[in-house]
């Protein structure tokens, strides 16, 4: 059995994957890519139990669109309200576009991102912003931080 998206918490992650007819995404798409959606990479059911122990839980998954591959580490700490996910992709399609999606438990009232220099707020607008070194987004009760430290 698999399955095309991931809970975390009142959250909802997916590896959505697009048509991208372009040479460069960044140099025709403006402030948004509505290229067509081809399809989701889709995750095993069960994630393997990697550690367990007092404080810390490891759980592993893998995941497969076309001939691309990802694995998505999700680490849980005992007493803090928090997931911490490391997602690696091996990506080989061809003019094919990969856009991370967190759909919101209700509609996203306030994003900031960490940009070079600090901390940015951003209109909820409905454009397409680049991740840079993270962002937080809060959705009613709600409360999303993403971290992207590589991408910084």
């Amino acid at each position: 059995m698999l399955f095309r998206s991931i809970d975390i918490a009142a959250w909802r992650m997916s590896l959505d994957v697009h048509d991208d007819p372009t040479d460069t995404w960044s140099h025709s798409a403006g402030d948004r890519f509505d290229g067509r959606k081809l399809g989701t990479f889709k995750w095993q059911s069960k994630f393997e139990v990697r550690e367990q122990g007092p404080l810390r839980a490891a759980l592993l998954g893998e995941g497969r669109y076309g001939n691309s591959q990802a694995w998505l580490k999700v680490m849980l700490y005992e007493d803090e309200p928090m997931a911490i996910l490391r997602l690696s992709i091996m990506w080989s399609e061809v003019r094919q576009l990969l856009r991370l999606r967190f759909t919101a438990p209700e509609r996203i009232s306030n994003r900031t991102d960490l940009v070079s220099g600090g901390a940015l707020d951003r209109n909820i607008d409905g454009l397409e912003y680049p991740l840079a070194c993270g962002m937080l987004l809060q959705a009613g009760q709600e409360t999303l931080g993403i971290g992207a430290p590589v991408v910084c």
